[in-house]
């Protein structure tokens, strides 16, 4: 089970256009909708995924307005609340979580989706993200390195060398702190 972190305060947020993402106004369409974005990663690190969020419509101002679920690789990380995370509107946090991506293929997709949470019954169904970090973790020996497959596998391809079947990837783990 996931274990949360207190929220840290940021510096006034600066807004820039086209930096905040939000679902927009069709409620019954955000409702059965998702913010996703996927990144290519390399495998067998743990990754620090870091989101600025800083609710800055006028309009929302109290908690349980807009209410959404962060989803890590398809592990529930948190619901959030972000006026009830900051303390108002206009104050910009940032919530920080871990992952850890076991070896297998490479490189593999790190999943990103906010969905709004209805279960608290929130005013608006949306999310909004307005910055993300994603920061690689050196593994036990200092190293943040990864295999060169593509080399690899033009190595063994000249050579004849069949690869064998690619293993089972297990789910990555997720730690919020």
């Amino acid at each position: 089970m996931p274990h949360r972190s207190h929220s840290h305060p940021t510096q006034p947020l600066r807004q820039e256009p086209g930096r905040r993402r939000s679902m927009g106004p069709n409620l019954p369409v955000n409702r059965n909708s998702n913010l996703t974005w996927f990144f290519k990663i390399d495998s067998g690190f743990s990754y620090l995924v870091r989101l600025h969020l800083c609710e800055i419509s006028g309009n929302i101002y109290k908690t349980n307005q807009i209410v959404f679920t962060i989803f890590l690789n398809n592990q529930t990380a948190a619901a959030a609340d972000v006026i009830a995370w900051a303390g108002g509107n206009g104050v910009p946090i940032r919530q920080d979580f871990m992952v850890f991506v076991a070896t297998g293929p490479p490189q593999q997709n790190l999943w990103l989706n906010l969905h709004p949470y209805t279960a608290s019954n929130p005013q608006f169904y949306d999310a909004i993200l307005n910055e993300l970090e994603i920061f690689k973790i050196n593994d036990n020996r200092g190293n943040l390195g990864s295999p060169n497959p593509t080399l690899l596998q033009a190595i063994n391809c000249r050579l004849g060398i069949t690869p064998p079947p690619s293993e089972e990837v297990s789910a990555p783990e997720l730690r919020l702190f």
